[in-house]
């Protein structure tokens, strides 16, 4: 069983033990430019009257304030459908569920809402994996679940989430991710700029694929991307990533020639970088990153942060050469400034 909650009084009515916002009024009482447009939000939004729980707690708001730490988040996303059973003892057991979250290491908040036809969907944050798992370990939400499970839900699937960005209006300021600058926000950018390419890309023909601008290709532009990006990951130690599962000699000079490939590798390539770049693992990287040229043979020792510049740097350096080809071939580039992005 996950947690519930809401974050202000609404009517108590509701065989699921919730209540329903009092629409009419406002439709009542809004000027009649307005009606017809609250009326169909009405019936968009709310076409089952949903229901909030009335067990609610004003200490929590809704949205949930920032959750975002320097090393991230976690999120336990349990949908679920409610059965008929028990609505007062439901209640009871998801307002102690709450307050026992609430005390908890590594808790950070939690969002919660339900309709009237018993759908819900309940996110608890917590500051990492280990701090959820200790909580659902707990004997007495263990014993909780069990009741769920056979009493309280119809169905419902647990969902677990790394967050590694947050942003929106709260309390009338903008909210912007924890990691605005840094390797994170480095990586979601490259995966971004790389997507936006690739459409461009969609927009050649493939007999086009290997003209030769400068003697680059859009193919072999590609193809280096991703056999440089993988090695480097290995280099700078994502040894548990998928990207460096296999990092043979092989492995890193395999061509991809159809789009649907390149696509397909480049894709996960970018999940691979992201989550390494988010994860605990990048936080134990340190200097030296050692490693021997694939060009010169050469044997090198950088410090980390300068290994870091030249690995998203090489991408960036890339994509320009790759946007000048694209160019000269009658495929105009798509828009990579990262201030595109973050509008």
């Amino acid at each position: 069983m996950q947690l519930e909650s809401a974050a202000r009084p609404w009517k108590t009515t509701g065989r699921y033990g919730g209540g329903q916002p009092d629409t009419q009024r406002h439709l009542q009482t809004c000027k009649p430019a307005h009606r017809e447009v609250l009326q169909l939000f009405q019936n968009l939004v709310f076409p089952t009257h949903p229901q909030i729980p009335a067990w609610a707690m004003d200490s929590e708001s809704f949205p949930q304030k920032p959750v975002l730490g320097p090393e991230g988040a976690v999120a336990i996303i349990f949908s679920n459908q409610r059965s008929d059973a028990d609505p007062e003892g439901y209640q009871a057991m998801a307002q102690r569920m709450v307050d026992l979250a609430r005390k908890q290491p590594g808790y950070l908040g939690i969002e919660s809402v339900r309709d009237d036809a018993g759908r819900g969907i309940t996110v608890s944050y917590w500051k990492d994996r280990a701090s959820a798992l200790a909580w659902k370990a707990v004997d007495e939400h263990l014993t909780a679940q069990s009741q769920g499970q056979k009493e309280w839900y119809r169905s419902y699937v647990v969902r677990v989430s790394r967050i590694d960005a947050e942003y929106g209006p709260v309390d009338g300021q903008w909210l912007q991710a924890a990691d605005a600058v840094g390797p994170a926000l480095w990586a979601r950018y490259n995966a971004w700029a790389n997507h936006r390419m690739l459409e461009a890309t969609a927009r050649l023909h493939e007999n086009h694929y290997d003209v030769e601008i400068g003697r680059k290709t859009v193919r072999g532009l590609w193809n280096h991307l991703i056999q440089t990006d993988r090695a480097w990951l290995q280099r700078l130690g994502a040894a548990h990533s998928d990207a460096a599962a296999s990092q043979s000699q092989e492995w890193t000079e395999t061509e991809f020639h159809s789009l649907e490939d390149i696509r397909r590798e480049r894709t996960k390539l970018d999940q691979d970088i992201i989550e390494y770049f988010s994860g605990m693992e990048f936080q134990k990287l340190s200097s030296p990153v050692n490693y021997t040229s694939v060009i010169d043979a050469k044997s090198r020792s950088l410090d980390a942060r300068i290994a870091l510049f030249h690995f998203f740097n090489h991408q960036t350096f890339h994509r320009g050469q790759l946007t000048i080809v694209l160019r000269q071939l009658g495929v105009s580039s798509e828009m990579t400034d990262i201030v595109w992005m973050l509008d």
